[in-house]
């Protein structure tokens, strides 16, 4: 059973009643694919982020049995690291062009709606030490080490730990794989450009933790 199981399911249900809310069943096959787009792109995220949470033990995390419980409950918050695109219209997820300044500015604001509807769930869960954590990941992970992301211009390490090991997850895995708007491309650019933004976009540390979880799948 996933940690904070009963808050997780509860923000599941959350999602989809606030996904319908915003886009109704206007367009039924757009927002089909954009749910299955955004759940599928989650799961690699937070597959890609608790393999990386277990090799932390020389950043603070002493201990393998540390590491192991730290590498399931970011697991569990980088899968709802989008959470916050259920209040964002699927015509703009799902714009397979580029968006405009207004559409880009909705799309942004998915990290602080996210971070909006954990604390509404999260309210009926005051025992959950998950919380802190979704909370976290979810309205920080498009942060920049350099201080130029959102929402709030956080830089080094005044952005959590959580989120800024998510943002190289989640970046990786929106620059290898398919979108409505662009093609894969191959595994070896997307590193490239993980390695490339290291002191800029993304914590460099985390950039390590990175390269030696694809070298190790690479040797196997």
């Amino acid at each position: 059973m996933e940690p904070g199981s009963s808050l997780t399911r509860r923000l599941r249900v959350a999602a989809l009643q606030r996904f319908i809310e915003v886009n109704g069943s206007l367009d039924y096959k757009l927002n089909s694919m954009v749910i299955r787009q955004t759940v599928n792109h989650s799961k690699r995220v937070a597959a890609l982020a608790g393999r990386m949470t277990s090799k932390m033990s020389g950043m603070g995390w002493n201990t393998d049995t540390a590491c192991e419980i730290l590498a399931k409950r970011l697991s569990v918050a980088a899968l709802f690291h989008d959470i916050g695109k259920a209040a964002v219209s699927a015509q703009i997820l799902g714009k397979p062009s580029a968006l405009d300044k207004a559409e880009y500015s909705a799309a942004k604001a998915h990290a602080a709606l996210g971070a909006k509807l954990i604390d509404q769930v999260a309210s009926g869960f005051p025992q959950s030490d998950l919380a802190g954590l979704l909370r976290e990941v979810a309205l920080c992970h498009h942060e920049r080490w350099d201080g130029t992301g959102y929402p709030s211009g956080l830089r080094g390490e005044s952005i959590p730990m959580a989120a800024r090991l998510v943002s190289v997850a989640d970046a990786y895995d929106a620059i290898r794989y398919a979108r409505v708007y662009k093609r894969a491309i191959p595994r070896s650019q997307a590193i490239r450009a993980i390695v490339d933004g290291a002191g800029s976009q993304f914590d460099p540390r985390m950039v390590h933790l990175f390269l030696s979880v694809v070298s190790a799948v690479r040797q196997k």
